[in-house]
């Protein structure tokens, strides 16, 4: 019951903050007059920079669990993302993606432990290769230039890169699984399923550290071309909504997206992304609503799109599934 509160409460916010733009930002007939202009080819090359972006995640992430041990096919990582898109239409919060992508690798591959390790190792080397971005991007716009902004994000830095090293050094391994262990030693002997994950965390860790250097260096390779993806692809849009925003803007608007999309408040975003947005572009270069309006729902677009495809997949694979127990 508390489910589905919570989900009503969030398809509640996500509708009133979506209405809320468009009534006090947006003027209709601007928009369709934007939305008439769109360049065909611009929204096609933004659409094959989020495929391209699938692709790049699914064999950064076969990389990683073949190093673990988990043998896995991209085409089978693909699925399973773009099954989890199909969920994330209807459950807010790109975390529940995560879960989902987690679940159907578990269920096809076992290893449940090792595969949920690598996949929050992947993204939070995704979160860590965004910080340069954004600093390249902030130190570019001279409007940017806040001391207080600068400590925000040195802080965050540090925490991300805090969290990942003990995935990547066998140095902070070691002190994780030690502290994992002292923790351990002060929960009673008769909650064995605690200590069971508990031990399992701390020999996933030391699996994860205990990577090659060529495998360290393909993950952190592949998480910063998908950086300049999305950075790109996000640029792409802007373009083809009339929206006159330099490359460069997007190096920190792109990770400031991916945190919004983190946010289980809304589904997909919507209201918070295009406020977000407003906020920042029309602030800094005039972009008006209308033009951001359209770059959320061309992101919506792809959004569905891989969602569709997501579920067109599932649903094949249940009906073969259903045929082989016949």
């Amino acid at each position: 019951m508390r489910k589905v509160a919570w989900t009503v409460l969030r398809l509640a916010l996500t509708i009133g903050l979506l209405w809320y733009f468009v009534q006090v930002y947006v003027d209709p007939r601007t928009f369709l007059a934007i939305v008439e202009r769109v360049s065909i080819p611009l929204l096609l090359a933004y659409l094959a920079t989020v495929f391209a972006s699938r692709w790049m995640q699914a064999v950064q992430t076969r990389h990683a669990l073949a190093e673990a041990g988990v043998a896995v096919s991209s085409i089978e990582v693909l699925r399973s993302q773009l099954i989890a898109s199909y969920y994330t239409m209807f459950v807010p919060g790109d975390l529940v993606g995560g879960g989902v992508t987690w679940y159907l690798l578990k269920e096809a591959r076992g290893g449940g432990a090792m595969i949920a390790t690598i996949l929050i190792y992947l993204r939070l080397a995704f979160l860590v290769t965004a910080v340069p971005f954004a600093v390249a991007g902030m130190l570019m716009e001279s409007r940017l230039h806040s001391m207080a902004l600068l400590g925000v994000l040195a802080i965050v830095s540090l925490a991300a890169a805090a969290a990942t090293a003990p995935l990547v050094f066998r140095g902070p391994a070691g002190a994780a699984v030690r502290l994992i262990r002292a923790f351990a030693g002060q929960i009673p002997e008769a909650a064995t399923r605690i200590l069971a994950a508990l031990r399992t965390l701390g020999d996933c860790i030391t699996n994860c550290a205990s990577a090659s250097p060529r495998s360290t260096v393909s993950v952190f390779s592949f998480a910063v071309l998908l950086h300049v993806l999305g950075a790109a692809g996000l640029w792409l849009a802007a373009v083809a909504a009339d929206a006159a925003v330099p490359f460069h803007a997007f190096l920190w608007v792109w990770p400031l997206m991916i945190i919004v999309h983190m946010l289980p408040l809304s589904f997909g975003g919507l209201g918070i992304r295009e406020i977000t947005l407003v906020y920042v572009l029309e602030r800094l270069y005039g972009t008006t609503a209308e033009s951001v309006l359209l770059i959320s729902m061309i992101a919506l677009l792809a959004t569905a799109l891989l969602g569709l495809a997501g579920g067109v997949w599932n649903s094949v694979s249940a009906a073969n599934s259903g045929k082989s127990a016949e």
